[in-house]
C-alpha cells in the first residue's frame, strides 16, 4: 500500500511534494516553485542534471533558448550563472556529484562576472520610453552592485557598452557573461523617440 504524497510549503516558501517509497523511506522533494539552482541544491530537492549539455553550449558565443513554460530555461541560466561564480566551498558543494565536478571540472574553475537580467522585473507593459528608463534603472543597480562608475546621463546604449566594458576589464580573460531571462516577446524593440 502506497501512502499518499504530502505538500508542505518550506521557510523559503516554495511548495514542495513527497512521496514514499515502497520500502517505507521518503524520496526526495519535489520542489515546484524555484528555478534557482542554489535554492534547490540547498534544500537537498530533485534536481535533474543538465550540467553534461554546458560544455557544448558554452563552445559557442551566443544562444537565444525558445522553449515551452516550465521547460528549465531560468533554471538553466541559474545554472550558468553559478558556473562563473567565485570559486570556493559554496560552488564546490553545489555542484558536488554532479556530472560536470566529475567529468569537465576545469569548466567550473572559471570566474567571470555576470550580467544578469530578468525581463520579468522591468516594465514591458508601456514599452518605448518606460522600458528604456526601466532598463537602465536596473543596469545602473548592477553597476552599482559591482562598484563600477555609473553616469546619470549617458543614453541607454553608450550606458550598456560602458558597463560591459567595465566588467570585462575586471578579468584577465576579458570576458562577460550575459544572460537574459523572461523576454517575453522575442520580437519587441525599442522605440525610436
Amino acid at each position: 500500500v502506497s501512502r499518499p504524497r504530502r505538500m508542505w510549503r518550506t521557510r523559503w516558501g516554495a511548495r514542495c511534494f513527497s512521496s514514499y517509497s515502497p520500502s517505507g523511506g521518503s524520496l526526495p522533494k519535489i520542489d515546484v516553485d524555484t528555478a534557482i539552482f542554489p535554492e534547490l541544491r540547498i534544500r537537498g530537492s530533485v534536481y535533474v542534471d543538465k550540467t553534461p549539455l554546458l560544455p557544448a553550449l558554452l563552445s559557442g558565443r551566443q544562444y537565444f533558448l525558445s522553449r515551452p513554460r516550465k521547460f528549465g530555461k531560468s533554471m538553466l541560466l541559474s545554472t550558468l550563472q553559478s558556473v562563473f561564480m567565485e570559486n570556493g566551498a559554496k560552488k564546490d558543494a553545489l555542484f558536488k556529484g554532479l556530472w560536470i565536478a566529475d567529468k569537465s571540472p576545469a569548466l567550473l574553475t572559471k570566474e567571470l562576472p555576470i550580467l544578469s537580467l530578468d525581463f520579468s522585473t522591468l516594465n514591458l507593459e508601456e514599452g518605448g520610453q518606460e522600458l528604456k528608463k526601466s532598463l537602465h534603472k536596473a543596469l545602473k543597480k548592477i553597476a552599482v552592485t559591482k562598484n563600477l562608475p555609473v553616469d546619470e546621463d549617458e543614453p541607454l546604449p553608450n550606458f550598456v557598452t560602458s558597463l560591459v566594458s567595465e566588467l570585462a576589464q575586471t578579468t584577465k580573460e576579458k570576458k562577460v557573461v550575459i544572460l537574459i531571462d523572461e523576454v517575453r516577446n522575442p520580437n519587441f524593440s525599442f522605440k525610436r523617440s
